[in-house]
């Protein structure tokens, strides 16, 4: 539980900062009324089972509430705004910037520096056409598995393939109904079937299940059996999708080379 405490508090702060961000540039409040419920407590649960035993809860406030509560510390605070709310509110601001241009569709195939600059090829998904962009520096955001970080060669280091995690996501009125009276937006689950992590997506019936499968473990993928294992009742629910994927803690080598540079996790 301390472990817990000192990793949700470093959380709270990183998002804090980043809403401190988003009130410089004008899209704070956008973000925290984007359409997740601002009045729904965000408390985080620990239980043997979604609808059975309660071990422990942390109470903590709304989106509308967090804004109000640490005036002291930062006129902002942590807030729930699932990616694909935020997504929208991001493309508009970006969009209000006369300077800044957005190719959705559009996949990046190569780069190459030349005298003082970089030329970005990209080609359009749907359709096939080409084009070559010539700017000064690029900003690589595709995540842990960079392309651009592997064109450039440059190696992660660190623990790799910590742990085998499967993620359900559903959808669930039956699951929201049957918690109405136990708001949240995180739930803990233990118990001698599962370790699993529940989160609501959108603060309705979408749902995400990560169920981390121990070393050595012999886990079904059955997502049926994971949500009845984890929710302690077979209640009907909607597959959306489902995943395996590793937990690493790896970090790169460095964070460029010339002109371009990693800047997504």
């Amino acid at each position: 539980r301390d472990a817990y405490f000192t990793v949700n508090a470093l959380n709270q702060l990183g998002v804090t900062r980043t809403m401190e961000h988003f009130r410089r540039w004008g899209i704070a409040d956008k973000v925290r009324f984007a359409g997740f419920p601002p009045d729904l407590p965000r408390n985080v649960r620990f239980v043997t089972r979604v609808l059975g035993h309660e071990l422990v809860r942390m109470e903590r406030p709304t989106n509308r509430e967090q804004q109000h509560l640490l005036t002291d510390i930062s006129p902002e605070g942590t807030i729930w705004c699932p990616k694909y709310l935020f997504d929208p509110v991001m493309r508009h601001q970006l969009l209000a910037y006369p300077h800044v241009g957005i190719a959705m569709g559009w996949e990046m195939t190569g780069f190459r520096e030349d005298a003082g600059r970089v030329i970005a090829d990209l080609r359009q998904v749907e359709g096939g056409d080409t084009l070559a962009v010539e700017c000064q520096y690029l900003a690589a955001c595709d995540g842990a598995s960079s392309g651009v970080r592997k064109a450039l060669g440059i190696e992660m280091e660190g623990s790799f393939a910590e742990g085998q995690n499967y993620s359900i996501y559903f959808r669930s009125t039956a699951l929201r109904d049957a918690l109405a009276d136990r708001p949240g937006v995180m739930i803990e689950i233990v118990n001698a079937d599962i370790r699993a992590n529940l989160s609501s997506v959108d603060g309705d019936a979408r749902w995400r299940l990560i169920h981390f499968i121990a070393p050595a473990a012999e886990a079904t993928t059955d997502p049926a059996i994971c949500v009845r294992q984890a929710i302690g009742r077979d209640i009907p629910f909607e597959l959306i999708r489902a995943l395996t994927w590793s937990g690493h803690r790896v970090v790169a080598q460095r964070v460029g080379r010339g002109r371009v540079f990693l800047v997504g996790d």
